[in-house]
């Protein structure tokens, strides 16, 4: 067995066990979500649905590259078991790039965020993983057809690219989608990033707790000296006289 088909063989049970655990973790936060009845971002949900579909249809093809690791697999299987993931990953970068505009708008413009905005960024989220989803479908079938045997037992570098027969078109759409959204989001987190520190610096955190700390002994300190100075004058002037000189005072004002 050679090195590269031993990298192979451990990189698909990798990958199978990791999909594996974020599966039941993302089902088990939708238990959670249920059971405790609490509301939800539909953007959210939606990036949450995208990475289930994901590693729902991720599943056959590493059971299949693992369960065929010592024969030349046939391409069309391999395009066929790959293509639904391929396909449906799109949704998932789109998700967390509507995600994070929500969030930024949320935040640098909290008044103008009312039930339209959002229902315009959900729908506008949802046309956006539609279209993205089918693009990489279309491009998915431009590979056709395609070598029904390869040349080793894992499809090479040159006849593979990800999940199916990725050998022209398709290559350059996956990689262009997968860097411009790569390059989008960080921009985007990055600038959502930048509004948090600045709301942490001013309203959040330790910086907060130190002028709350500061609030509470000002106000100890004057309400302390606002009682004591009230004491000396019941002490100087009796209750009767100290209430009755303080209703003449209202009466004068």
């Amino acid at each position: 067995m050679s090195t590269s088909t031993i990298f192979s063989i451990a990189g698909f049970v990798i990958a199978l066990v990791l999909d594996l655990a974020s599966l039941i973790l993302i089902l088990w936060i939708f238990y959670l979500m249920f059971k405790t009845s609490r509301e939800v971002s539909p953007l959210l949900l939606m990036n949450l649905i995208a990475w289930v579909t994901v590693c729902i249809a991720a599943l056959p093809y590493y059971l299949y590259m693992i369960a065929t690791w010592h024969t030349n697999n046939n391409g069309y299987w391999i395009f066929w078991i790959g293509a639904p993931s391929q396909c449906l990953f799109a949704a998932v970068p789109t998700s967390v790039f509507m995600l994070t505009l929500d969030r930024i708008y949320c935040v640098y413009w909290p008044i103008k965020y009312q039930k339209q905005a959002k229902s315009v960024i959900n729908i506008t989220c949802v046309i956006l993983i539609v279209t993205s989803v089918v693009a990489n479908m279309l491009a998915d079938l431009n590979e056709l057809a395609i070598p029904e045997e390869t040349s080793s037992p894992f499809f090479s570098a040159m006849a593979c690219q990800a999940f199916g027969c990725l050998q022209t078109r398709q290559k350059t759409v996956f990689i262009a989608g997968r860097l411009g959204f790569s390059f989008v989001n960080i921009v985007a987190q990055s600038i959502f990033l930048y509004k948090l520190i600045i709301i942490r610096k001013s309203g959040i955190g330790p910086y907060n707790n130190v002028l709350a700390g500061i609030d509470a002994l000002i106000t100890s300190l004057t309400y302390t000296k606002v009682l004591q100075d009230t004491k000396a004058a019941q002490i100087v002037m009796p209750n009767e006289a100290f209430s009755k000189a303080v209703n003449a005072s209202k009466a004068t004002l």
